[in-house]
This record gives C-alpha cells, sequence and structure tokens, in this order.
C-alpha cells in the first residue's frame, strides 16, 4: 500500500468499545499509530517501538498506553513487529459492490428529501475521490492515455479512448473543470457513447450541469450527467409536458437504458 496524505477513520468508531473504553492518552496515542502506519505505506506495521517513541515525541505513559492497544486487539505484534490490525483491510480501496451500493442509497435518500445534504454530497465526493487515489495504477494508465490522446494529430485518437476535442466533451470539462477520464477511461467512453445515441447537444449538457449545481448534487465524471442531460433534452424537446415548474422526477430516468449512469 503505497504511502498517502490521509487515512480513513470510520464513522463506526464512535460506537466501538475498544475504542469507547480507551483513556484519553490511550485514544491519542491509537490515532498517532494509526497515523504513521498510513504514513509507513506498509500494511499497518509499525517502526521498532523506540523509534515509534521517538517519532512521537516520548509521550508520558507510552510503555502502558502501548500494552493496552495491544491487549483490547487494536495492535498486535509478530515477530517482534508491531502493526495495526486489519489496516490493509480498512484502508484499501472500497469494493465495486459497496461503491454501487453506497451510491444507490445516497439516491433514494435524494428522491426522498429533494436534495443531498452538505454532509453527504462531502462524503460521497471524498469516497469517489479516495478511491480514485488508491486505485494508482489504474489513475496512471488514465493520466498517460488523456496525454497520448492530446499529443496525437487530430483523427489519431486512440482507439476506444475519448477525444478532448470532441464538442460535448469540451462543453463538460468547461463546465465543471473536471480534467477528462476522471473516474475512468472506459466510463467516459460508455457514458458519451450513450450521450450522442440520445441526441444530446451542448445545449443541454449545460441545462444539466446548471441544474445539478443549483441542486448541490455532485458531478463527478462525465457519467455522472448523462441522466440529467436526459432529462434537460425531454424539457426542451417537450416543454409544455415536462417543464420545470411541472416538478419533473429524477427517478424515472433511473431506470431503463440509461439506468446505470445515474447520478453519482
Amino acid at each position: 500500500m503505497a504511502s498517502k496524505y490521509w487515512i480513513k477513520l470510520y464513522h463506526e468508531t464512535l460506537d466501538d468499545p475498544r475504542i469507547g473504553r480507551l483513556s484519553d492518552s490511550q485514544f491519542r496515542l491509537a490515532v498517532n499509530l494509526f497515523l504513521l502506519a498510513g504514513e509507513r505505506g506498509n500494511g499497518g506495521a509499525l517502526p521498532p517501538r523506540e523509534d515509534t517513541r521517538w517519532r512521537l515525541r516520548e509521550p508520558a505513559n507510552f510503555d502502558a498506553d502501548l500494552e493496552a492497544l495491544l491487549a483490547c486487539g487494536i495492535l498486535e505484534e509478530t515477530g517482534g513487529v508491531l502493526r495495526v490490525r486489519q489496516f490493509s483491510e480498512r484502508q484499501g480501496a472500497m469494493p465495486a459492490e459497496e461503491r454501487a451500493r453506497r451510491r444507490r442509497e445516497s439516491g433514494r435518500r435524494t428522491d426522498y428529501y429533494g436534495h443531498e445534504s452538505g454532509a453527504e454530497s462531502a462524503r460521497n465526493a471524498h469516497d469517489s475521490c479516495a478511491d480514485e487515489d488508491i486505485d494508482t495504477d489504474k489513475d496512471k494508465d488514465a493520466e498517460k492515455d488523456a496525454d497520448a490522446d492530446e499529443k496525437r494529430p487530430s483523427g489519431r485518437k486512440s482507439g476506444g479512448g475519448v477525444s478532448p476535442g470532441d464538442e460535448l466533451v469540451r462543453c463538460f470539462i468547461g463546465l465543471t473543470g473536471i480534467p477528462i477520464h476522471t473516474g475512468g477511461r472506459e466510463k467516459w467512453v460508455q457514458a458519451l457513447r450513450r450521450l450522442k445515441a440520445a441526441g444530446i447537444t451542448p445545449a443541454d449538457l449545460r441545462a444539466a450541469v446548471g441544474e445539478c449545481q443549483g441542486k448541490r448534487l455532485v458531478i463527478a465524471s462525465l457519467a455522472s450527467i448523462v441522466n440529467p442531460a436526459i432529462i434537460a433534452k425531454s424539457r426542451r424537446c417537450a416543454p409544455a409536458r415536462a417543464s420545470p415548474a411541472d416538478g419533473e422526477d429524477y427517478r424515472r430516468y433511473l431506470k431503463g437504458r440509461y439506468g446505470d449512469f445515474g447520478l453519482s
């Protein structure tokens, strides 16, 4: 696991009895050790005790607090090596199935309440960015593909890629500032294909992005805007039947042909 600038700290920590029963100094040491394990990027392994003590500025009760964390199972020691238990599993990229489940739940909450809370929006944005940051190799490949596309002469883009010169792509990037292929190259390819199949115009994109931003909905990639763009087109083509004043319901667009490109 590569070293990062941050670690995940789960909400369930609030209800974890192992954490709740720690003293203030034990809790502080636990969090510092989590951060140290994340900095090292070695699957939760920590430096030798004396090195850890020195790095944490020789905290009071270090030995006693460390033994308490070992006793309650937050830490483990094998062959003289201290390790945060289940660190790799807890800090790794969220499985695709779990991400999909959370997005469905977020969509249902949005449908019910009519908007996405600021905290929910920030959390979803963080989850998306965090998983992309963890999948380092995939991100680097996407960046290389994008750079290669931009350097190729017009008409010689890589097969199956998305051209930054495409009218819809250029419009989307200009409106959102989201770099090409963010979130995955294939997702952009599929999204652009479906936008064009639906006859979406730059005007539809502008209307969709504006409405999503007005409702504080997260736009994570080109795929996020497929359904809103289809809604915008329906309003443009049949304004008398599907105007914003009629209370257009996004939910009826979340099934069928474009259902797998719902709001992020």
